[in-house]
Formats: structure tokens, sequence, C-alpha cells
């Protein structure tokens, strides 16, 4: 048996079919090639932070930065694949986890999370079992919809995840995503180079949480893994043609709403340095400076595209019949506690006519009313509710419900003059398409 044992323990890291390497640092041989002129971020140092060059089938697929103590990856860095998938690997239940965090000797391989020689993984990472009955998702850094076949495969591994509001990784972040894939098919052609750094800002907010995460007849440990308060993704164009290269980037709260902000990549930098507390941060070497109109167009761009997706019809105060596009259709999803309407097919306008602030649209956020802010100041106001609209009913005045639940309904205006101005292409054009 002890012969046995021994057997196995040699051919644990062969076992796998994934791969990744713990390094002293990113160089040319491993992982380098991930970051633009070779260059990774300059940030403050992290001591409980390990570099690993993530590898899937021999093959080195990207690299991570990840926090052993809050068990969340604080960036990952990689290519972006432009070419045409042949396959579409499903998307996997089970994880990849990572053995050598905890044993050197357990060699360069990923493995199932169910090997049972790994046990005590969970000392220095998240394991599925963290993110059960809690509500978050899983998150990638490095998004499963940027790579294709084997290195799709590759992102699903628990190091480059982090628990994310459901809302916010299915819908908002989501939409970034793909606007940000297309941008780049169209705008960062091969032979072009899109290097990409999308991280984490940790919180002392921590799931599994205790005592509401809890499952029946299964012990479980709480307060494990670091919820990221935002996440941020910074894009350099390496392109072919040196006058059309560019760099642009988001930052994200991790909560329902549209909280993305689209910057420059100086402007992103600024804003990590207040969380990292690092004055001298730098994202790509050089900030890969390129064409400030380029850059300019495309931040505009990005901005509208998701506009667009939250708000098809700009204004749920108007009937349907004249709002001249289908019924709008309202998405729900779990966010902690709350199942909040997110969907983007829905109003930024208050039952006054108020505009709402363009990263708070109209929704329930916890409430059993429909609402939003309408400036920075936090300063409300009600909207109609998702199947109601700003109309007459038989009534004499104006009026919509703004509560699917107790039907309260509250006076509102009405917009038509207003909506038609924009519809027209007032001062919310799209800036163009991508």
């Amino acid at each position: 048996m002890a012969a046995l044992l021994h057997l196995l323990t040699r051919l644990a890291p062969l076992l796998s079919l994934a791969g990744a390497k713990v390094v002293a640092d990113f160089d040319n041989n491993w992982c380098g090639s991930f970051f633009y002129k070779s260059t990774q971020p300059q940030m403050r140092d992290c001591n409980s932070c390990d570099k690993i060059c993530q590898i899937y089938k021999d093959v080195n697929r990207f690299a991570t930065l990840y926090d052993h103590e809050k068990r969340i990856p604080i960036y990952s860095a990689y290519v972006f694949n432009d070419q045409k998938c042949d396959t579409a690997p499903k998307r996997r239940n089970a994880w990849f986890i990572e053995p050598q965090l905890i044993r050197a000797y357990y060699g360069a391989n990923m493995a199932p999370p169910n090997f049972w020689h790994y046990r005590g993984v969970e000392v220095k990472q998240a394991v599925d079992g963290d993110y059960k009955n809690t509500a978050y998702d899983r998150g990638h850094l490095n998004p499963n919809l940027y790579q294709c076949n084997e290195g799709r495969t590759a992102t699903f591994t628990l190091t480059n995840a982090v628990p994310l509001d459901s809302c916010f990784n299915r819908i908002n972040w989501y939409n970034y995503e793909k606007h940000t894939k297309r941008i780049l098919q169209k705008k960062c052609p091969s032979p072009s180079k899109a290097y990409l750094i999308t991280g984490a800002v940790p919180s002392n907010f921590t799931i599994p949480i205790s005592p509401d995460d809890q499952l029946d007849d299964e012990t479980r440990t709480f307060h494990r893994i670091s919820v990221p308060l935002y996440l941020w993704t910074a894009v350099c164009c390496d392109h072919f043609h040196s006058d059309k290269k560019f760099s642009f980037g988001y930052f994200g709260k991790n909560v329902p709403g549209i909280e993305i902000r689209p910057s420059t990549i100086e402007d992103l930098e600024n804003k990590l340095k207040l969380f990292y507390s690092y004055n001298n941060l730098e994202l790509f070497a050089g900030k890969c400076d390129g064409n400030v109109k380029v850059r300019d167009e495309i931040i505009k761009m990005i901005t509208f595209k998701n506009l667009e997706t939250y708000v098809p019809s700009f204004s749920a105060l108007i009937p349907p019949a004249q709002r001249r596009l289908p019924d709008i259709e309202t998405s729900f999803c779990q966010s902690g506690d709350y199942v909040n309407a997110c969907s983007g097919k829905y109003s930024m306008v208050t039952v006054s006519g108020i505009p709402c602030r363009n990263n708070f649209p109209c929704g329930y956020y916890g409430q059993s009313y429909v609402w939003c802010y309408t400036d920075s100041e936090n300063n409300w106001n009600y909207c109609c509710a998702p199947n109601s609209y700003c109309g007459k009913h038989d009534y004499s005045n104006n009026w919509c419900y703004t509560d699917e639940i107790n039907w309260n309904n509250y006076e509102c205006a009405y917009l038509v003059a207003q909506y038609d101005e924009l519809e027209e292409g007032g001062s919310y054009s799209q800036g163009g398409d991508i």
C-alpha cells in the first residue's frame, strides 16, 4: 500500500490536462509574452501574492498575479484571440484548482477539484464550494469570450476567478466585454496584437457569509474569499500601423446598475493608485500611447454602445404604441438577498421626467418600488414600473404604476416631444457602429 501511495504521489501531476507554473517573475520564458513590451504592470509589492504562468496542455495561455490570503487574483494578463473559433467548449461546472500553491513538488499542473490527492488546497485558494449558495458568480478575469478552443477551457481555473454580483457579471460587465471584443475585432485585426489586463480591487467583505449561506447538514468554512469592490480592464492595441495604435480602459463597481466608466489608461492608473496605494503604478510600458483621436472615438463608441444596450427606447414613460419599438422585456437576476430588475431594456427617466444618472437606470435596488438616482448627491425619484407607462388610463391626469407588487401609482410627466428629439439623433448620438 505504501508503494502504491508513493507511485500515485509521483504520478499525480501527470494526471491533469491543464497546468500552471508559479514563477519568481514573469519573463520571456514564463508568460512574458502576455504583457505589452514583455513588461508586467508596475504595482505595489504584494507579500501574499504568487505569480502564476497559466499552462494548458503544455502551452502558456495567460499570466495571473494571485493573492493567496484574499484567495482571488489581483489581475490576469492575456492576449486577445481574434481568430474564429473552430469549436466552443461548454462552460465548466467544476473549475480547475492549483495544487502547487500549497506544495511546490506537485509540479506545474492544475488538477480537477475532486482529485483526492490535493486535500488542503483550500488553505491558499478558493474552491468551488466557497461559491455555493452565495448568489455570487465565479467571474472570469481573462474572459472565456476572448479565447478559442483549448484556450477557452484554460480560463476555467479558480485562480482566474473572483466573486461577482450576478447582475454585474452577466449584464453590466459582460456587455463591456462583448463590445470590447467587437472593437478589437474591427480596430485591432491581425497581425496587430491586443494586450489586456483585467484586475480586481479586493475588499474586507468575504464569502461565504455566516450564517446567511449556511447549507443544511453540511459543514463549511465562512468568510474565506474577498469580494472585489471594483473590476477594471486595460486594453492596449499594438497596431501593425503605428498611427492606428490605441489604448483605453474601464472601471466598474461590483454592484447592479451601470457603474462602469470608460477612460484613458492614464486616468485608470490614477484611479487605481488610490486603491492599491502605489504612487508609481503603471499598467503598460509607456502607457501604450497611441493615436489620441482613435482612442477618444473608441471611448465614445463603447460608452454609447452600452447606453444603447440599457436604453433601447430611452423612456418607459412612452406608451408602447408610440415608442415605435417592441415592448420592453424585463430580466431578473439574484443579487445578494434581492431579486432585481436589471435588464438593459428599461428606462432612464423618472416619473417627473428627470433623467436618471447615466450609471443608475431605473430598477428596484432592494426596494419594493422602481426608482433611480438623479444626480451625484443621491437625490432620487420614482420610475414607472417595467410593465407600466405614463398615460391618463381613464383618468384626467397622467400617471403610472411604480410598483408591481402593491400597485402604488404616481402622477407622471408625458414626454413624447423629448423622446422624439432623442430618437431623431439629438444629443445622444451613438457615435458609430462596431
